[in-house]
């Protein structure tokens, strides 16, 4: 019976470490936020074969909430809440800006591909408000994710404001 208790935790282990790594994109150096981001790039693509953009909303979500309780474990383990490996708060904000992908027909996906990737990256890394304000605030699996939904929503106004760019000009 021990034995299968044991077992059990290691496959919970396991499992969390993978979620909350993005499938170990998390532990490539350097910049880990940067390649779970690409891989998450690489896997909305992937996915956007098969399911509509909207999809991937549904998919953020999941996502959201099963990264939540991975978060949490992947910070416990390592003694630091918002580890620079965890990345699953990454590949949620990125599927959620593929998500939108059909508010921006003008773009072709590989420019929008690119285009949402550096937005991102951006606004992930400069935190400007209120993403700083709740990165702050926010010392939790939750506040780990949520900073990176503000970037995501962030990314999708910024490539909004290119489109009216390029039509503009």
């Amino acid at each position: 019976m021990m034995a299968n208790i044991k077992h059990l935790k290691t496959i919970k282990h396991h499992c969390y470490v993978l979620i909350a790594t993005f499938f170990y994109s998390g532990l490539l150096r350097p910049a880990p936020g940067t390649w779970g981001s690409l891989a998450a790039v690489m896997v909305s693509l992937l996915l956007l074969m098969f399911v509509s953009p909207i999809m991937l909303i549904h998919v953020a979500v999941i996502l959201f909430i099963i990264g939540l309780p991975a978060t949490k474990y992947y910070g416990e383990i390592t003694g630091i809440v918002d580890n620079g490996e965890i990345v699953i708060d990454e590949a949620v904000a990125i599927m959620l800006i593929f998500g939108c992908l059909d508010l921006f027909s003008e773009l072709s996906l590989p420019v929008f591909a690119v285009a949402a990737f550096i937005l991102f990256r951006l606004f992930d890394i400069a935190k400007p408000i209120p993403i700083s304000y709740f990165d702050k605030k926010l010392k939790n699996a939750f506040g780990v994710m949520f900073d990176d939904i503000l970037a995501a929503i962030y990314s999708i106004i910024g490539l909004k404001f290119m489109v009216w760019g390029i039509n503009v000009y």
